[in-house]
Parts: structure tokens; C-alpha cells; sequence
């Protein structure tokens, strides 16, 4: 721990560690690993979206922790783990 009194002996210090931490937030942030985000689509459930790009459909739901798929909307952004590239999704049509 940095004893206060370094603060006032150091000018800039502050500033020095609070852009250190903003970037190590940053970094962890953007350590998803390999993958690609999908814009879910009016019709397009968890299930033929995990199944459109190769994953299971847990593994989709638990990557965006959502417990319950039905609660998706059109316009949502889902991260999709493992893929490397965008792929279009067929809508489930109701009759």
C-alpha cells in the first residue's frame, strides 16, 4: 500500500496510478479471448443461434450470463465464444 504522504512528495503520482489502473481495466475487460459479438435478429432464438455458429446453446447463454433465453430482444447484442467470423442466422418462423 502507497502511504499517503507519497502523494503529496510525488506530484502526478495520482495521475500516474489512476491511467495505470484505467488501462489494466481496460485490458481484463477485453480478454473474451477468441470470438465475434451478433446482433440478435426479430425471430432468432439462443438455440439457432448457438447451433448457427458451431457452440451449444449453454455455452452461448453462459458466455452472456442469461439465465432465461427467452428474455432475448431484437437489437441485443450476445457474445459468441470461439467463432471468427459473423455468420446469418434463420429467423423461426411461427404459422
Amino acid at each position: 500500500m502507497i502511504p499517503r504522504s507519497a502523494f503529496r512528495e510525488t506530484p502526478g503520482l495520482r495521475e500516474v496510478l489512476l491511467v495505470a489502473l484505467f488501462l489494466a481495466g481496460l485490458v481484463t475487460g477485453c480478454s473474451k479471448g477468441k470470438g465475434v459479438y451478433h446482433r440478435i435478429e426479430r425471430g432468432q432464438t439462443a438455440y439457432r443461434i448457438a447451433k448457427t455458429y458451431g457452440i451449444e446453446p449453454r455455452e452461448l447463454l453462459e458466455a452472456n450470463k442469461i439465465v432465461d433465453p427467452r428474455t432475448l430482444q431484437p437489437g441485443q447484442m450476445l457474445w459468441i465464444p470461439g467463432a471468427t467470423g459473423t455468420k446469418t442466422v434463420s429467423p423461426v418462423r411461427i404459422e
